[in-house]
């Protein structure tokens, strides 16, 4: 099959959150716009994450995977997976489901617009402290280069590749 969208989920120690991540990937497949595949890769996980996310791929054809040995970060896994994709389009999400798959529909329409575009969480899943600093941390970003950007760290993002 040819695909023309590639969803990358990096994963460490995500095992408890697996299971709702692949039925909501999997409801998602056949509402999606565009033909669409999964690359999931794991960094390095200890707590069997690995395991689940190896035997899932292999008992779903539209589900592929990448198994770090060690944990590298999330930046070295998700430079891993770009380097993996041959899609048009790539987004990625994270595995703890603060974004939803469904939420690609929203973003994939602006890619004839933009190259990149990203998704900017309204209700975070984080800490109060964790909420803090990125709300800071966004604010002196914006002020340098007023890229307007409300969530830089949101794990939702769409991209041409």
């Amino acid at each position: 099959m040819s695909y023309q969208f590639t969803i990358i989920v990096p994963v460490f120690n995500e095992k408890d959150c697996l299971p709702e991540l692949f039925i909501q990937l999997k409801e998602y497949l056949p509402k999606a716009s565009l033909s669409t595949k999964i690359l999931l890769v794991d960094d390095g996980s200890s707590d069997g994450s690995s395991e689940l996310i190896q035997q899932f791929c292999l008992e779903n054809e539209h589900f592929g995977c990448l198994i770090f040995e060690q944990n590298f970060g999330k930046g070295a896994a998700l430079k891993a997976a770009f380097d993996h994709c041959d899609t048009e389009y790539l987004g990625y999400l994270d595995a703890d489901l603060q974004t939803y798959p469904e939420d690609f529909e929203r973003l994939l329409p602006f890619l004839g617009e933009y190259d990149l575009v990203t998704g900017w969480r309204k209700e975070r899943k984080d800490s109060v402290v964790k909420k803090i600093s990125s709300k800071v941390g966004n604010g002196i970003r914006i002020m340098f280069t007023n890229d307007q950007m409300h969530d830089t760290g949101c794990p939702l993002k769409v991209m041409k590749t």
